[in-house]
């Protein structure tokens, strides 16, 4: 809706209906809302005494679509890995150098809020040794923060 003003310039607002479907469009992203998730992925250290998850459909750790995952803390246990001796990495999209977070942890890590934000298809992966025997279970699990993209600012 145009709105002709004194000065002769035109200031072009949103109708009634433009401002209702806006509204209602953002009443439904907001409904998405915050959400506390956390899990855990289970793999087995292969031999060489090594482990990695992450790039299975089984081991994914990663935000849902149109969200913004803000991961607070990942922990590594099971038969297969000792804490405080045996060590892991942790890795965003692939285990590769110019993708680690951050290295050598020996029982786990926990963030700030901002600390490890995973947008759009980021995916977190781990990889380290472990002294349990080939074939033994080891676990990690994860906590986080998920909020709607529009509302990333929540995360500051």
């Amino acid at each position: 809706m145009k709105v002709k003003i004194q000065a002769g310039a035109e200031i072009d607002t949103l109708t009634r209906e433009e401002l209702r479907a806006e509204l209602t469009a953002w009443r439904g992203e907001i409904g998405r809302g915050v959400k506390f998730r956390k899990s855990s992925v289970t793999t087995v250290a292969l031999a060489g005494n090594l482990f990695n998850t992450g790039g299975t459909k089984d081991t994914e750790i990663g935000p849902n679509a149109g969200m913004i995952l803000a991961i607070t803390s990942v922990w590594v246990s099971g038969a297969g890995f000792t804490a405080g001796t045996d060590t892991f990495s942790v890795f965003v999209n692939e285990i590769a150098p110019s993708n680690l977070r951050t290295s050598g942890l020996t029982r786990g890590k926990d963030w700030a809020q901002t600390g490890l934000v995973l947008v759009g298809n980021d995916r977190l992966f781990t990889s380290g040794t472990a002294a349990g025997a080939a074939g033994t279970a080891v676990a990690v699990a994860w906590s986080g923060i998920e909020v709607p993209e529009q509302l990333a600012w929540m995360l500051l």
